[in-house]
């Protein structure tokens, strides 16, 4: 009995001050927005080397690359990204660069709808350069965002729930993309070209929602729902 008295002053803060931070609107919807934008584009990690295979024929020595190519371009889109953020910070913010990452990335999931289903080659190459720089954008302005709806008082908690979001994203974009593979193979009969278009509309789809999310959240009102240190401590001080 001594022990659970003596430890539960330890965890009731830890709770209480959890509750404060969800209790606003925004912190809860840019948590579901992080959480989005990383399920619906970790979906293709298992899928789209397999899908270059399957539909096109590309040997493995081809197919093996395309991290590394979507990758570098996703540097350079975020040197890009962080050059003319400093140069234009009036125009390139953060959430402009998170709009517009998403929307790209959307344009690119919906440009592989159509080389998947048509079966269009060249539309490979450009969708993965196009998914790189629209991934940089996005990586530039969500963790802008970040910072933005992160208080000092509460730093690590807020760490922990965009990680969180994030992390169990990830993995759950990962399962899913082979869930959907599936489904969608059993449905059209092992048609390789719909079944990996069913895939990429469900991404498509799920950016759009994503997108949806990012136009409902505002920096400006997640401060007046959120006090700063300040406020807490001249609040405390009453």
């Amino acid at each position: 009995y001594r022990e659970g008295a003596e430890s539960a002053p330890d965890t009731l803060p830890f709770w209480g001050e959890m509750r404060r931070v969800l209790a606003s609107k925004q912190t809860r919807l840019f948590f579901i927005f992080l959480a989005f934008g990383n399920l619906f584009f970790y979906i293709q990690d298992v899928i789209l080397e397999p899908f270059a295979g399957k539909v096109f024929g590309m040997p493995l020595a081809t197919t093996n690359r395309f991290s590394t190519y979507w990758g570098s371009l996703a540097l350079i889109g975020i040197v890009v990204s962080l050059v003319l953020a400093r140069r234009y910070p009036k125009r390139v913010t953060n959430m402009a660069l998170s709009r517009w990452g998403v929307a790209v990335l959307l344009i690119t999931f919906a440009l592989f709808i159509v080389c998947a289903v048509f079966q269009i080659r060249p539309l490979v190459t450009i969708n993965l350069i196009v998914m790189g720089i629209g991934l940089g954008m996005w990586t530039v302005g969500s963790l802008g965002l970040m910072m933005d709806m992160t208080r000092v008082w509460g730093a690590g908690l807020y760490l922990a729930l965009w990680t969180v979001s994030s992390t169990l994203a990830r993995g759950m974009g990962v399962a899913l993309g082979g869930i959907i593979l599936d489904v969608a193979l059993a449905l059209t009969g092992e048609r390789a070209p719909l079944a990996y278009g069913a895939v990429f509309a469900a991404q498509t789809v799920g950016f759009g929602v994503t997108l949806a999310i990012l136009s409902r959240i505002s920096v400006g009102e997640f401060e007046r729902e959120v006090p700063s240190t300040e406020a807490v401590l001249a609040g405390s001080l009453d």
